[in-house]
């Protein structure tokens, strides 16, 4: 039974990485110069990701992929504790916590973004 929660768990986190990879490509390109290289950019991204000049679809595709990664670690630390390893699975659950916390901030900051008045001068093109 571990087996299976550590196969959903990882899969669920490949599909993580692959939607996160193309949230940082699609706006790698809008990060100030000073970030735009792959070594300081990766500590930009979660910032510039859910900022308000960042399109909508590309913030849903972040949220969902931080969504994601909530039942992977969960999977995870059901996987662990399967397996008679209960100090992991407390990781796997600090895990769980952690992402969990910051996927409701996430969508939070998305939600006030979505929601926020639109200047009109920019959709009349004035």
């Amino acid at each position: 039974m571990a087996a299976v929660f550590f196969v959903l768990g990882g899969f669920l986190l490949f599909v993580t990485a692959i939607r996160t990879h193309a949230v940082y490509h699609a706006i790698l390109d809008t990060l100030p110069p000073q970030f735009q290289d792959d070594w300081t950019s990766r500590y930009a991204f979660s910032v510039y990701a859910l900022e308000p000049t960042t399109p909508l679809d590309v913030q849903v595709s972040y949220i969902k992929a931080m969504g994601l990664s909530c039942p992977a670690f969960l999977s995870i630390s059901l996987g662990f504790f399967a397996a008679g390893n209960v100090v992991l699975g407390c990781g796997g659950l600090l895990a769980f916590a952690v992402a969990s916390y910051s996927a409701l901030q996430g969508w939070n900051t998305y939600k006030s973004n979505r929601d926020r008045p639109v200047d009109r001068g920019e959709e009349t093109g004035q």
